[in-house]
């Protein structure tokens, strides 16, 4: 279990202030239904769906979505990333007002997506460890979880989730799930203020769906 606890310190700094578990009610989650997060549709003017590979460095710089927020669409202008210096590069398209960046040390690398300000402030964390958890995929989720209050297992996940958790508050909401490619694992922590929850999963969503791994252009 070394390496889970030397990761979680850079991952939970990542999110935010890492509270202990507690026994409340969490709050309304963008995954309270079954997981889709992952199972997009195509993002209009990207020339790309789902589920195609996409040749590294062929993907334009912008594009545009439609969402649908309590039944009402909304466009939405996108801004490809290129994350480049982790463990797995990959590339996406997050919302043009999203914030990202890069965190890095000895523990591992975390991409991370930013809407918002504090203390409103919805996140979408990218890490991979840079060593083996050696309790496996689900010991490292449910510890993630548990770190920032509570845990209780997603239903229908994704087909790449190998484990995942809800965890929150009655003001803070999230999830986290983790994935392997190339025989690397990494995990994504979604962290929200429950108040967003609504505008909120649907541009998740765009991330995750737009995701191509760098080595071989396939997503999640």
């Amino acid at each position: 279990m070394r390496a889970l606890v030397l990761a979680l310190p850079l991952l939970l700094a990542a999110c935010g202030d890492g509270r202990p578990a507690a026994d409340v009610t969490p709050a309304p989650s963008v995954d309270a239904a079954p997981d889709t997060v992952g199972l997009g549709t195509e993002a209009e003017g990207a020339g790309e769906a789902p589920d195609r590979p996409i040749a590294p460095g062929s993907r334009p710089e912008t594009a545009t979505a439609t969402i649908s927020i309590e039944g009402m669409e909304e466009p939405i202008d996108l801004r490809l990333v290129t994350v480049e210096d982790t463990r797995l590069p990959f590339s996406t398209y997050v919302p043009a007002d999203w914030a990202a960046d890069v965190l890095s040390s000895g523990e591992g690398d975390a991409a991370r997506f930013v809407m918002g300000t504090p203390p409103l402030e919805g996140s979408v964390h990218l890490f991979v460890p840079s060593e083996p958890n050696q309790g496996g995929a689900d010991a490292l989720a449910r510890a993630v979880a548990e770190s920032n209050g509570g845990a209780e297992p997603l239903e229908g996940a994704a087909p790449w989730v190998r484990a995942g958790y809800r965890f929150g508050d009655p003001a803070l909401g999230g999830s986290v799930r983790v994935g392997e490619h190339a025989g690397t694992t990494f995990y994504v922590v979604v962290r929200y203020p429950a108040e967003m929850a609504d505008g909120f999963a649907p541009r998740v969503g765009l991330v995750l769906d737009r995701l191509r791994w760098a080595d071989d252009g396939t997503g999640l």
